[in-house]
């Protein structure tokens, strides 16, 4: 299932399913052949989607009768798609019209606030986690196309500029020290 959709119950799943069977019901009298067949198809296609959701529900197993608490209706319509963009392209008109220091301002505050969240991690799993991470840089960038490396490469040299431009001389020591542990 997808992370940001509530995951719903049993009962909303099997009432998904009998509106189903109601949509796609065969009308009364003759049926055209191709739209049997397109109506059969979507028949299934909702059903196998549908079963496939309660599947996962009993494999979880969650016996969930209420909405989830981690992700409440409430939340998911204040972020529609629609509003999602607003807000992302309202970030990046913010991020257009602030100077590099208030950029690398922002990018130690993120940083920050990343590290609060996660916690202060061991030294074998920060170097599992820059195993992994490093692993999946190979992977994207062997993904990638020559333009997409081009236009990354260049994104990177001016964001890293920005950043050392706003950087105290303690944070510039930590961060030569750790460039060059890694």
């Amino acid at each position: 299932m997808v992370c940001n959709r509530r995951i719903r119950t049993r009962e909303e799943i099997e009432e998904d399913l009998r509106q189903n069977q109601r949509d796609n019901a065969a009308p009364d009298g003759l049926e055209d052949r191709a739209f049997k067949q397109r109506r059969q198809s979507r028949l299934s296609r909702n059903k196998c989607r549908l079963n496939k959701e309660l599947v996962t529900l009993i494999a979880l197993g969650v016996e969930n009768l209420a909405p989830s608490e981690s992700n409440p209706p409430g939340q998911q319509a204040s972020q529609s798609g629609a509003e999602r963009h607003e807000n992302t392209q309202r970030r990046r008109e913010l991020r257009a019209s602030q100077t590099p220091e208030q950029q690398a301002a922002e990018v130690r505050l993120n940083s920050q606030r990343r590290q609060d969240v996660r916690g202060v991690m061991k030294p074998d799993e920060q170097a599992l986690e820059r195993e992994r991470n490093s692993h999946g840089r190979h992977e994207l960038r062997a993904s990638q196309t020559v333009e997409q490396q081009i236009l990354d490469r260049e994104l990177n040299t001016h964001g890293c500029q920005a950043l050392g431009a706003a950087m105290t001389p303690e944070e510039e020591a930590l961060d030569r020290q750790r460039n060059t542990c890694s």
